[in-house]
């Protein structure tokens, strides 16, 4: 119970200070955003691992680095309800989402509280996001590309595209988990290898695209 406490408030924190620090620069293409991302999560990666070298706790936080369903299990579970809660505010947000990411100034001039949006976007991703990482672990670039290929077809509307990405998102987990358990079949490779492999891929794709539109 204090790990789960300790990994919630440190995700919503760490979220917190994340978008504090994007909100103070400018980005002339939103797909730097994910690039920032990355570098701050290396950085708070490396203070973990530090805590962790510390504390002898370097193989325990490993687990939680490669993402397996091996933990799924009764009893151990039952706190990712918590994201159920989330993702259905999260769609009663989300035409405020839509016009928040707009941009500040067009949010307030259609009488939108940018600031509280923006905090309850923030807990909601902290909720679901710590949730999901406590027990399955952590899955790269999911949250990355889905997103953005369903938005190719289907437009920016966030009310609009959220049941779909959740549903594509489902499909690659469970269609990357398979294949993990089939290359080297009987022993099986980390979902978040496939996952690693295949958005590393897209991402790329969309950094060249976003360069031919510019």
């Amino acid at each position: 119970m204090v790990a789960s406490r300790s990994i919630f408030f440190f995700a919503v924190a760490g979220t917190l200070i994340f978008v504090r620090f994007l909100q103070r620069l400018q980005f002339k293409n939103a797909v730097l955003v994910p690039l920032i991302g990355i570098m701050y999560g290396n950085v708070v990666s490396a203070l973990t691992t530090f805590i962790a070298y510390k504390y002898d706790l370097v193989q325990t936080m490993s687990s939680w680095t490669v993402a397996n369903f091996a933990s799924v299990l009764q009893g151990n579970y039952e706190i990712l309800y918590l994201a159920v809660p989330a993702c259905l505010l999260a769609y009663f947000y989300a035409r405020q989402f839509s016009a928040a990411s707009v941009g500040e100034s067009f949010a307030k001039n259609i009488g939108l509280d940018y600031q509280k949006i923006v905090f309850i976007g923030v807990i909601l991703v902290a909720v679901s996001s710590s949730t999901v990482v406590m027990i399955v672990g952590v899955i790269p670039f999911l949250g990355l590309i889905v997103p953005n290929i369903v938005s190719l077809f289907m437009g920016d509307n966030m009310k609009r595209i959220l049941p779909w990405t959740a549903y594509w998102g489902v499909i690659l987990v469970l269609a990357c988990d398979i294949l993990g358990r089939l290359i080297i079949f009987p022993y099986e490779m980390p979902i978040s290898m496939i996952i690693s492999i295949f958005g590393g891929a897209v991402f790329i794709y969309l950094v060249l695209r976003e360069k031919r539109n510019a």
